[in-house]
């Protein structure tokens, strides 16, 4: 049989290594301001998210986010991405929090597309205003990267969190995947080596200096391959680790409010 990298890509033997599933029920509605959404992806998986409501009149912060994570974790810090401005959307993965059916590289690659159209007819038929800010954090970015780089119309910035500008490196180094007899440059067209470049959309890399599992260079190498006609803007965040970035607080949310903040009122200018 012919080594496909498609296949690969959505096999069960890599998304074993891969994927960190955690199953949790659905919260209750009545716990906070806003919607649990079930997003169909498939015949047979739909995928969970939240969407916690600021504003009919500011834009959206759609956040695909890391392994191991589901959108409920989310709750107990909402107030601080509230306070950026926006309103927010955590979404789950397949197999993540209260979704069903399971995840592969492909597929939550492939979902995205599905995920940003059930978004933006939720924010019309909500009457709220569709503008969208993307936002991936770790593996997350990789679903971002890959919606990012479709330009859609209603995306007014991305927010890289965390993440990596090579996907076959993160399999090599974070999860040590043997590629050795592969052509890794067949896996392009999944990367986001060939996502980043095709962004036109304004855009934030957030970074701990003191990242051990996607180490802080990954950052710069996101911004580097970021076509130099693009905004962009690199923060560091000082003494940082992977998985306690949200608490440098004034560090994390202040560039996080400044840039959506900033973003939306230059579109609204443009658009007057």
């Amino acid at each position: 049989m012919t080594f496909s990298v498609k296949n690969y890509l959505n096999s069960v033997g890599l998304a074993e290594i891969v994927f960190y599933p955690r199953w949790a029920t659905q919260p209750d509605p009545d716990s906070f301001l806003g919607n649990i959404l079930e997003i169909p992806v498939s015949s047979d998986a739909q995928i969970g998210g939240i969407f916690f409501k600021n504003a009919p009149d500011v834009p959206t912060l759609l956040f695909f986010h890391g392994n191991g994570e589901i959108a409920q974790d989310y709750m107990f810090q909402i107030e601080n991405f509230l306070g950026c401005g926006v309103n927010v959307v955590i979404v789950d993965y397949r197999g993540y929090g209260f979704g069903t059916g399971s995840p592969t590289v492909l597929n939550m690659i492939e979902d995205s597309p599905t995920i940003y159209t059930f978004i933006k007819n939720f924010l019309i038929d909500q009457e709220f205003l569709p503008k969208i800010f993307l936002m991936g954090r770790s593996l997350g970015c990789i679903p971002a990267a890959k919606l990012a780089s479709l330009n859609h119309p209603e995306v007014i910035g991305v927010i890289f969190e965390s993440a990596f500008a090579d996907t076959v490196k993160l399999f090599q180094n974070l999860f040590r995947i043997n590629l050795s007899g592969m052509k890794l440059t067949d896996f392009n067209p999944w990367s986001n080596i060939s996502f980043i470049p095709k962004i036109q959309s304004p855009t934030l890399i957030l970074h701990g200096t003191q990242d051990l599992i996607i180490p802080f260079p990954n950052g710069k190498e996101i911004y580097d391959l970021l076509s130099d006609s693009v905004r962009k803007k690199f923060i560091p965040i000082e003494g940082a680790q992977h998985n306690d970035i949200h608490a440098s607080e004034d560090q994390y949310f202040g560039a996080l409010q400044s840039f959506t903040q900033q973003e939306f009122h230059r579109t609204t200018l443009f658009s007057k």
